[in-house]
């Protein structure tokens, strides 16, 4: 992340790590940060914002930027997850949003999660990519290997 010049992130919910200082960081450092839209299909557009973004409510509660989007194009995609697994294996919220991002994008990927939704094994579908670390309030842990893992991006 340190290294991205550009970083694809999610706004959180209450019910997650909280992604705002994050993206302030990101911002005040001068990397351009992207946050992705819903669209039909289960599909994801993505908007660069600045401190000037305006924002609505969307699909699923979360507050995403208005305008229009366009395809990801970023260096690290932080995203979302209801628990992962050490082999990066992520469960998300059941809709494949971010399995098709991922599957788009030869972006690092990092699950940002609370420590106790580190799990040691997760069930994973054939559709399902694994995210390549994971960040947690307190450690960051890089899992399997790309060239090992076929399911990661």
């Amino acid at each position: 992340v340190a290294q991205a010049s550009t970083v694809a992130v999610t706004r959180s919910t209450a019910s997650e790590p909280s992604t705002a200082l994050i993206i302030s960081a990101l911002l005040e450092r001068g990397t351009r940060v992207v946050v992705p839209k819903t669209q039909p299909h289960g599909l994801l557009s993505w908007l660069g914002i600045d401190s000037s973004t305006t924002w609505q409510v969307g699909s699923f509660g979360i507050e995403e930027p208005i305008g229009e989007g366009s395809p990801l194009d970023a260096d690290v995609v932080i995203v979302p997850a209801l628990a992962v697994a050490h082999d990066g294996t992520r469960l998300g919220q059941g809709g494949g949003y971010f399995d098709r991002a991922l599957k788009a994008t030869s972006a690092f990927s990092v699950a940002l999660v609370f420590d106790d939704e580190v799990r040691d094994e997760i069930p994973a579908e054939e559709h399902d990519l694994r995210v390549q670390a994971i960040v947690t309030p307190v450690r960051t842990m890089r899992c399997m290997r790309s060239s090992d893992n076929p399911r990661t991006n």
